[in-house]
């Protein structure tokens, strides 16, 4: 068996162009090997996400910042791995067993990984920056549950024209593009999910919440965490008797998210070598696992 490797390229010029919604889905999926291993797949989906912003780093904001989460979300997945065999994992089993650790939680977690790639990724190898792209995407999404995907679209493909014009703004609108893109994915597909989560675990994962563009070194490594706790107890001090911040919290998550994760990645991208190195990390990780079982 051959090993994964994300291959944008291709996967735009083999696109099903003129197909369903569904079948946009299913081509995207079809670039992910069908492996037992939730850590194979979350390393994939990040390998993706990462090669996507690689290929047009001025429209995919999205996508850098969602291959580092991705990547993060990697932390919140190991009891899955508990009692595995090597790479292979027993869903059914591994989920009626260690309750204490908050098993079904982290199947939530990974349960939200999958479904935001699901729902998002299809939509950037239908546009690619090709505004013909742009209309058969929003087609799709016509009167669907994604069509704040296709407007978002829609603002990003306004910032390309001006890009390519050289125009002053051209970049705070993608960005703007970027943020809805970004804020559609919290309200439709992680926060319905966040909401199954117990609260014991809502706790402890928002505890835990932190967002690093880089951890290559501690001095380095804290100029560029972000932690949630930490940016929601400073921006706004809660009075005694009220409750903490919680990142399970649309409204807190979202601040977190806009007043720090955000400016640090756009800061990040005026070092542009560092980010790369960054997604490029990323993308070895995903290396050298063979394609093969399915799910």
């Amino acid at each position: 068996m051959s090993p994964w490797r994300p291959d944008i390229a291709r996967a735009v010029e083999e696109a099903p162009r003129g197909g369903s919604l569904e079948d946009w889905k299913a081509h995207a999926q079809s670039l992910l090997s069908r492996q037992p291993c939730v850590f194979v797949r979350n390393g994939q989906i990040s390998a993706l996400y990462a090669t996507l912003y690689l290929r047009r780093p001025e429209l995919f904001k999205w996508a850098g910042l969602a291959a580092i989460a991705s990547r993060h979300i990697r932390v919140a997945l190991w009891p899955l791995r508990l009692g595995a065999a090597g790479e292979e994992i027993d869903l059914p089993r591994a989920l009626g067993r260690w309750q204490a650790l908050r098993i079904t939680d982290a199947d939530v977690i990974r349960r939200t990984n999958n479904d935001i790639f699901d729902d998002i990724f299809w939509a950037h190898l239908a546009y690619d920056g090709d505004p013909a792209g742009l209309a058969e995407l929003e087609s799709l999404v016509r009167g669907t549950p994604q069509a704040a995907i296709g407007a978002a679209f829609r603002r990003m493909d306004e910032g390309r024209r001006l890009l390519d014009a050289d125009r002053v703004g051209a970049t705070e609108i993608v960005w703007d593009a970027n943020r809805r893109i970004l804020e559609h994915e919290q309200q439709a597909m992680v926060q319905p999910n966040f909401e199954r989560l117990s609260c014991a675990y809502a706790r402890a994962f928002s505890f835990g919440a932190t967002a690093g563009l880089d951890v290559a070194g501690l001095r380095r490594a804290t100029a560029v965490l972000s932690s949630f706790y930490g940016y929601s107890l400073l921006r706004r001090r809660p009075p005694r008797g009220t409750r903490l911040p919680l990142l399970t919290s649309y409204e807190d998550r979202w601040a977190w998210m806009e007043g720090s994760i955000m400016p640090r990645f756009q800061r990040r991208e005026h070092t542009r070598h560092a980010l790369r190195r960054t997604l490029e990390a990323i993308i070895g990780e995903s290396q050298g696992h063979p394609t093969g079982a399915a799910t």
